[in-house]
């Protein structure tokens, strides 16, 4: 109850306060306050009483006035323990949804990861492979020398046919065309 004065009055002094300089005025006005303050605590504690007359109506006070019909309510907010179990379940299924969540979250990101790496390594791969079909392809375009395949079984050199040479050509070239 005292807390929550002490918060009003602080609240007030950082607002309404500063603009009045401790003189006599200053002193009344926080003396106000604080009997507003305080009274409205009081009030907002006080009990709660509930009665029938003799008419039938139902009566809710602070006061009761007739002693013998007048019957005090608990107006202080109670947990039953069903609403408590049931609370913790919903709480344990949310902690275990977002865990889920993070394991999903966490997955996906190394999915992407590893994906990133193959992508990666097939883009170093696509340039080795371009770098290298260039290569060739302008070996066979130059006309200056003899073309030749090594037989890879006996390691014999074979001298390629001028339609060997144009099919290569047409290999290379495509395989530059479309991928590099």
């Amino acid at each position: 109850m005292y807390m929550v004065m002490d918060a009003w009055l602080k609240l007030f002094d950082n607002t309404v306060g500063n603009y009045i300089t401790m003189n006599k005025k200053g002193i009344i006005v926080r003396l106000v306050m604080f009997l507003l303050l305080y009274v409205t605590v009081l009030v907002a504690n006080a009990d709660v009483y509930k009665w029938t007359d003799a008419d039938g109506r139902v009566h809710y006070s602070d006061k009761p006035i007739n002693k013998s019909n007048a019957k005090k309510l608990n107006t202080r907010q109670t947990v039953n323990k069903a609403d408590s179990d049931a609370a913790k379940t919903r709480l344990k299924a949310m902690q275990l949804k977002q865990k889920r969540n993070e394991q999903q979250r966490k997955a996906d990101q190394r999915a992407a990861a590893a994906q990133s790496a193959r992508q990666s390594h097939r883009s170093k791969g696509l340039i080795t492979n371009c770098n290298a079909s260039s290569k060739k392809l302008k070996k066979l375009k130059d006309k200056s020398s003899r073309k030749y395949t090594i037989d890879k079984k006996t390691g014999e050199r074979h001298w390629m046919t001028s339609d060997e040479i144009d099919s290569m050509t047409n290999k290379h070239q495509n395989y530059v065309n479309s991928n590099c």
